[in-house]
């Protein structure tokens, strides 16, 4: 799998999008700690997405066979030897073996992928369906990011595929293993995404480094509030007027006759 990694400065991206409910405790820590609460890899409404899984098939192919056993070999210690070389071939000869040599690498992956954190974002906040599944049925909110910032313009662009990506481990850089973490099915693609990637253990003041489930946001990145077409618009008024009288807040109109929405301030 390789697929070029397109971030929102790249992409020409002014504003990001984030949906989710109302719920007031959760925006309140948001505004007073100036920090986002990412999700779990693994837990996310997808089942298939940032799930790696190797493809075991491609390797009965005796060449590319080949190269994962040396790939093996060099693993081990960083030192290859002939003998571990020949004993890796004689095992993997096996295809039951071979298959779950490359499951438990897989679950290995998704062992360290689960150790990041994911925060989704859109271009676009007037999007129906997407008001509908994130944001409890129009009843919620949008928060508008800026992207004139380091954190949100390396948000990076969500590739959607047609057919499940065939991995394999001894081809699994730096990049391809971003790459698991930014694509999904094609049935998806109507949310246009961009994503934020928390790391646990980036180096000191690097925009995407987790503390905890969180990444704190540079001053003044969110520049708006929208209240979903459902939204109970006086208590959600009223809570920002307790906790951001200044944050401006914006509203998703639903067209009578069309089946539109209409970002108004």
């Amino acid at each position: 799998m390789s697929l070029q990694i397109v971030n929102a400065f790249q992409a020409g991206l002014a504003k990001l999008y984030h949906y989710q409910p109302f719920n007031p405790e959760h925006i309140a820590d948001l505004l007073k700690r100036n920090r986002i609460h990412c999700s779990t890899p693994g837990k996310l409404n997808d089942p298939w997405d940032c799930q790696p899984w190797y493809d075991s098939d491609s390797l009965k192919d005796p060449t590319v066979r080949d190269q994962y056993i040396d790939w093996l070999n060099e693993m081990h210690d960083g030192f290859p030897t002939s003998e571990r070389r020949k004993a890796l071939e004689a095992f993997l000869k096996d295809p039951e073996n071979l298959a779950k040599s490359t499951e438990d690498l897989a679950r290995k992956v998704q062992e360290e992928t689960a150790r990041r954190r994911i925060y989704c974002l859109t271009p676009h906040p007037d999007s129906i369906l997407m008001w509908s599944h994130y944001s409890n049925n129009h009843s919620g909110v949008c928060l508008e990011f800026q992207t004139a910032n380091r954190l949100f313009s390396g948000a990076m662009k969500v590739s959607y595929l047609s057919h499940y990506p065939k991995l394999l481990p001894h081809e699994m850089g730096t990049s391809q293993a971003i790459q698991v973490l930014l694509t999904k099915s094609e049935v998806w693609a109507y949310e246009e995404e961009f994503r934020l990637v928390g790391i646990p253990q980036a180096p000191p003041g690097a925009p995407m480094l987790l503390d905890s489930d969180w990444i704190n946001l540079p001053r003044g990145s969110l520049t708006a509030v929208i209240l979903g077409c459902q939204a109970d618009e006086g208590r959600i008024k009223r809570f920002f007027k307790g906790h951001a009288p200044q944050l401006p807040l914006k509203k998703a109109v639903r067209a009578r006759n069309q089946y539109r929405l209409t970002i108004t301030e």
